[in-house]
């Protein structure tokens, strides 16, 4: 006990000799240097980062133009939904050490995106100058789009033990966002916004100058204000988003004290590590399943016959329309197969990993409005062999709502390591297989008549979809070795699936009103789109030696 208290009181007062308490901390010093320990925190630093974002979304869009359905001048307000998607860059910055406990420092970084809000081709309502709010076909509310965006941040955290940095983090951040606004999206300006950003995260010093961080990240760039093409007035947005990112940063010895505290690559004699080894595992990851926008066609044709079977009519219409859908975060649980060899003599290794993921995460999006645009050819004197009028005609398909999922994941990812005392480092790619399931909910289509909605289809259609679709996975990750034969793992996977196409059918039989006359046709729909996942993963697995003995490090 008293062995034990003393040790502990000389890591408090001088790390310089804490590696009589903690091992695997030693110190560099130059000759003639005091021996005065530093953190291993600070110097300058730079690394590389992924991950993904969710909820950007704008407000209080605001567009004025001719309105030549309604008279006069129309305002469009558009409200945009949360959208999400995939984010990549690199950082800068320097940390200083304030006590062992305490670090201070700035960092700043500059990403790419594919950041897009959830309902940029939604439908849009219109209020007219005098109040009056109604829809206008073909009006489309327009999207927000974030390009890339950056920041300059302070950072303030604790190290509660050496070789971890928990962190809160802030400051400014700049992003070029793009607004699209009219029927066709044809109305679009980009702008570079201003706002701030705010987040926290935890770092790890896993080898010598190597550091690991996961980082959340909020930020708010507010709008801009301009004449667009094609648009009379003006435009304002507020867009906000959330971030949530893996790194990996390398840390110089520019700006470090002549004594530095290391991490010692060769913390023990004899690795934790087995040199060959088959686990399993189960835990559970915090998800982020992104739909990329949805593309929905629908068609109908129609084909009037009387009670006595005569045809006296017949036509076709159909359209497409795109669909946004919101990303989903979730909790899901996995399992995973590992297999691990180490290189012969060296401190790498290769494997491959086989995971299974049920992500059940749904994505839904309801009062979907698709054009529909045709022509419908009817005979004059009651012969069925003589169509001698041609109609044009438009109408809308509803649609209640619109549903994605994508339950069930598996990921085969082969790898290669390198391995430390306690564990390895590992990035990996390989093949994914993902079940998507898509459903249409009550479909009916609409035909104008007059200037008068009239039910084409009578009751409304349902359509499911179910399948399979191989796509791609990278991942990135680090192991722990808590005994030779448990360890922890925690990685980022991305998984992005290719875009598939599912098609659908029903009929439909209604009457024609003031006619003693029946439309019979069918409905042909189909959806295509791709989605992709993010997760960060954490699993307790079991691993059964196949060497009977550990790697030891170089």
């Amino acid at each position: 006990m008293k062995k034990a208290i003393v040790c502990a009181a000389k890591f408090h007062v001088a790390l310089a000799i804490g590696s009589a308490c903690v091992p695997g901390l030693s110190f560099a010093q130059s000759a003639g240097t005091p021996s005065v320990p530093f953190p291993i925190w600070t110097g300058f630093y730079a690394g590389v980062n992924i991950g993904g974002g969710w909820g950007a979304d704008a407000r209080n869009g605001n567009i004025w133009r001719p309105d030549g359905l309604n008279g006069g001048v129309t305002n469009s307000l558009t409200a945009l939904g949360a959208g999400g998607g995939v984010s990549g860059g690199g950082q800068i910055g320097y940390s200083y050490a304030l006590s062992p406990l305490a670090v201070i420092g700035a960092e700043a970084d500059l990403q790419g995106t594919s950041l897009l809000s959830g309902s940029g081709l939604s439908p849009g309502y219109l209020q007219n100058s005098n109040g009056a709010v109604s829809y206008v076909p073909g009006w489309l509310g327009g999207g927000v789009s974030i390009h890339w965006f950056g920041t300059a941040r302070a950072r303030i955290g604790v190290t509660p033990l050496p070789t971890l940095l928990l962190y809160g983090t802030g400051g400014f951040a700049y992003a070029e966002v793009e607004n699209a606004y009219g029927g066709s999206l044809g109305n679009q300006v980009s702008a570079v916004r201003t706002g701030w950003t705010a987040g926290g995260g935890v770092e790890w010093m896993f080898m010598p100058n190597w550091s690991v961080k996961a980082e959340y990240l909020y930020t708010d760039v507010s709008g801009d204000s301009g004449a667009y093409s094609g648009v009379y007035g003006s435009a304002s947005n507020r867009t906000r988003w959330n971030t949530l990112r893996t790194g990996v940063n390398y840390h110089f010895d520019w700006g470090a004290p002549p004594a530095v505290a290391r991490v010692d690559a060769e913390i023990a004699s004899t690795s934790l590590v087995p040199k060959s080894a088959l686990s399993i595992g189960v835990g559970g990851n915090l998800n982020l399943a992104t739909f990329e926008q949805q593309n929905l066609y629908w068609a109908g044709t129609s084909n009037n016959i009387d009670r006595l079977g005569r045809l006296f009519g017949y036509g076709f219409a159909g359209w497409n329309t795109g669909v946004n859908l919101t990303p989903q975060v979730r909790l899901a649980p996995i399992g995973q197969i590992n297999y691990f060899n180490h290189f012969e003599g060296t401190n790498w290794l290769w494997g491959s990993k086989f995971s299974y993921t049920y992500l059940d995460s749904k994505s839904s999006r309801s009062n979907v409005l698709i054009p529909q645009f045709g022509a419908f050819n009817v005979t004059l004197d009651g012969q069925n062999n003589n169509f001698d009028r041609e109609f044009n005609f438009f109408g809308t398909g509803y649609l209640q709502s619109y549903q994605a999922s994508i339950n069930h994941q598996l990921v085969l990812t082969p790898f290669i390591g390198r391995a430390f005392s306690n564990g390895f480092l590992y990035l990996g790619a390989g093949p994914s297989l993902s079940q998507i399931q898509t459903n249409l909910n009550n479909l009916t289509g609409f035909r104008n008549s007059q200037g008068a909605p009239i039910n084409q289809t009578a009751l409304p259609a349902n359509y499911q979809n179910s399948h399979w679709v191989w796509g791609a996975a990278a991942t990135a990750g680090v192991t722990y070795f808590l005994t030779p034969s448990w360890f922890v793992d925690f990685n980022y996977t991305f998984s992005q699936t290719r875009s598939t196409t599912s098609y659908y059918l029903a009929w439909y039989a209604a009457p024609v009103p003031g006619f003693d006359i029946t439309s019979i046709g069918y409905t042909p729909a189909s959806t295509s789109g791709a989605l992709n996942t993010q997760s960060f993963n954490a699993s307790l697995n079991f691993a059964f030696d196949l060497n009977g003995g550990s790697a030891d490090p170089n």
